[in-house]
């Protein structure tokens, strides 16, 4: 609301008018200087009538944070923490911005700054005007530390003054402070003890930042259980700042053998991955790229302080080969005795694979990006009839365009990879590899992209994911309802017979499935009766541990989240593409565990208005993305409050929310309802797009 303020306060102070239309009808018959008269004019008429829509417009978003703060019965402090300049022109515009506010509702504004500010007047920044507040970068991690910690510390508690003392030390390596509190943070509970022979390790170090930075990662490295750090170095194998994602990562570190467990089983090695992730995410030593819509991180990334560590004690360890270039060591397994050089290239090893048990030790051959194969079809062949240990196969983004029927000689495959490839999807019929996990095929840059799925799926009883796959037969389902390990599945369905037996597989699947992506390329729609007949009185919903759904396509979706609403009752996020009606929003209201529904690429024409039903009373987030839903109207304006909503605006007064997308579209085009030098007036000030419907409410 500020930054609309800011804009408008910045129109009302003028407004650049185009001239107006030449050799109009009211201009026939005057003389040049009458012509220049009213042409002025009305450029004066147009000029005031905006500076009072905009001011109109300010005093409306001044009541609505008036309202907000709660008319004179709350004073609010606000203070801008910055480290540098660069947010100074902008507080120096919303000062002039809260001055319209009045001091009874803002107590006062500072800007705390973590460097020494270089400002003539530093009391200009305050409001009212105060003496600056500096914020050192100690104060600033300790309070981080402290708020770890459950009960709140007196400023003379000699733990507090550990805290301090270590953080003093560290000054003025802003890295050793941010790992410190990440390692703290992640066991807060440590002794006294333990945090004073830090101190005196410390203090015993040159007070530089190389040496102190050194000193911090050992203490947080060494707070990690044995797996754990192996799982870390094995990261030098990525160069610095490389953007990883979290899928491949953990498949990587359990086809290495890096994580096991007393099972021996996949399946808990990967829960034992994932929880090694976590720790190195809340340590700092792994630094999190890309989240996704409910915030979970999907890559990461390790940056140049860390990787300067870890590459260190990697090469020492030999988890870095010497004969095998920084630059290629990502696509091989560590310990792998690959010889290539940095002048070389993956397709100089690919062209001279020796038949001997030289390259047995290789378990994993991550060839993403790699596009040497449609002209060399004998590649493939080669790492499958010669590389016989191989756990984890990747061939995603590259010009792959088969898969040779010696593919069936990898016994110990366990991944494979063919994501964002040529291959065929009848390329994957006539796999057979009884220790298979994952098969992830087809391409988010088409639609309804699928690979089909293996014949003899029925014998790979370890299956857990199964991704983008398209049933030959109904028969095809039937084999994966007896895969009771599957946890991920994501299909396309083109048949009526096809939907019934993926309906009747997913109440086969009831306890181990997790996750499930229906892709609709169906030309009719089944009828009520027939889902009915697909559910059954003698299951309980309750079993169901179905937790995430995705329907894509453009297939009328009600009855699909009818049948999943009663029968999958733990469904707790809805992800919905391609068409999205009135009625199917109505059905998400009824899902009793629904905490996330999320809308994206939804173009259906029908859809342009939605409203946001009563229910939804476990939803707390609320996910809008590429849609051409103009608003959104909220029967319960309150229900808004109570959750998360990304990609919308904030309510109007009737409970009516815009998407993002609508508005940077109208903002870049104007208001195009709008004729003639009106409609450039609204195009100039893009703040000032819904105008006309406020002047007509107010």
């Amino acid at each position: 609301m500020l930054r609309d303020l800011k804009k408008l306060d910045n129109y009302s102070g003028g407004v650049s008018s185009e001239p107006a239309a030449q050799g109009s009808e009211a201009d026939f018959g005057k003389s040049t200087e009458e012509k220049i008269f009213h042409d002025k004019t009305e450029e004066k008429i147009l000029e005031i009538k905006y500076k009072i829509v905009a001011q109109l417009m300010i005093r409306g978003i001044v009541d609505k944070i008036q309202e907000q703060l709660g008319g004179n019965t709350k004073r609010i402090l606000i203070i801008l923490k910055t480290d540098d300049n660069k947010h100074v022109a902008v507080w120096e515009e919303t000062m002039k911005i809260l001055c319209r506010l009045g001091c009874n509702t803002i107590a006062g504004a500072m800007i705390v700054a973590t460097k020494t500010t270089q400002h003539q007047n530093k009391e200009d920044f305050c409001y009212p005007r105060l003496e600056l507040l500096e914020y050192p970068l100690v104060g600033r991690y300790l309070d981080t530390i402290l708020e770890s910690t459950k009960e709140p510390l007196r400023e003379e508690d000699s733990r507090q003054i550990l805290l301090r003392s270590i953080l003093y030390e560290c000054e003025p390596d802003e890295f050793s402070m941010k790992i410190f509190a990440h390692t703290f943070h992640a066991k807060p509970k440590r002794s006294n003890e333990e945090l004073r022979k830090l101190l005196n390790n410390l203090r015993a170090t040159q007070k530089s930042s190389p040496d102190i930075a050194a000193k911090m990662f050992n203490f947080s490295y060494k707070d990690l259980p044995k797996g754990y750090r192996s799982c870390l170095l094995y990261l030098s194998i990525f160069p610095a700042e490389t953007e990883v994602r979290v899928s491949t990562l953990v498949g990587r570190w359990v086809a290495e053998g890096l994580i096991t467990t007393t099972d021996w089983s996949w399946s808990s090695s990967v829960k034992e991955a994932l929880k090694c992730f976590a720790a190195l995410i809340n340590q700092g030593l792994l630094s999190p790229a890309a989240r996704g819509a409910t915030g979970n991180v999907k890559s990461c990334c390790v940056n140049q302080p860390v990787h300067g560590f870890i590459d260190k004690i990697a090469r020492k360890q030999r988890i870095l080969e010497k004969r095998l270039s920084s630059r290629w060591a990502r696509h091989f397994s560590i310990f792998s005795d690959v010889h290539l050089r940095s002048s070389q290239k993956v397709e100089d090893f690919l062209k001279n694979i020796p038949k001997s048990s030289q390259f047995s030790k290789i378990k994993v051959l991550d060839l993403e990006q790699c596009n040497c194969f449609k002209g060399n079809r004998r590649y493939l062949r080669d790492i499958c009839s010669k590389i016989l240990m191989l756990q984890y196969l990747s061939l995603r983004n590259t010009d792959a365009n088969h898969l040779p029927k010696a593919i069936n000689n990898l016994h110990e495959l366990e991944v494979l990879d063919i994501r964002e490839t040529e291959i065929p999807m009848h390329a994957t019929r006539k796999i057979l590899l009884r220790k298979l996990k994952r098969v992830l095929g087809g391409s988010r840059h088409t639609q309804f992209s699928s690979i089909h799925i293996p014949e003899k799926i029925d014998k790979m009883e370890g299956m857990e994911v199964l991704s983008n796959v398209q049933p030959w037969n109904h028969r095809d389902l039937d084999h994966i309802a007896g895969r009771f390990t599957l946890k991920k599945l994501g299909v396309v369905i083109r048949k009526e017979s096809h939907l019934g037996a993926l309906l009747v597989a997913t109440k086969d699947l009831k306890r181990s499935l997790r996750s499930l992506t229906i892709t609709l390329n169906m030309l009719t729609t089944p009828t009520d009766q027939w889902f009915k007949d697909k559910s059954t009185t003698e299951w309980d919903p309750k079993d169901s541990h179905l937790v995430s759904l995705s329907i894509m396509g453009s297939t009328q979706k009600k009855e699909l989240l009818t049948w999943f609403s009663t029968m999958a009752i733990k469904v707790a996020k809805v992800t919905i593409s391609g068409s999205f009606r009135q009625d199917d929003m109505n059905t998400l209201a009824v899902f009793p565990s629904l905490s996330c529904v999320r809308l994206r690429r939804i173009h259906d024409q029908t859809s342009h208005e939605l409203i946001f039903v009563a229910g939804f009373n476990s939803l707390s987030t609320f996910i809008v993305e590429d849609t051409n839903i103009a608003k959104i109207i909220f029967e319960d304006r309150d229900a808004s409050k109570r959750m998360k909503m990304v990609g919308l605006k904030e309510l109007d007064k009737d409970g009516v929310a815009v998407p993002e997308n609508v508005e940077q579209d109208i903002n870049k085009n104007g208001d195009q309802s709008a004729g003639g030098t009106d409609g450039a007036a609204m195009a100039r000030c893009p703040s000032l797009w819904k105008a006309k419907s406020w002047l007509r409410r107010n």
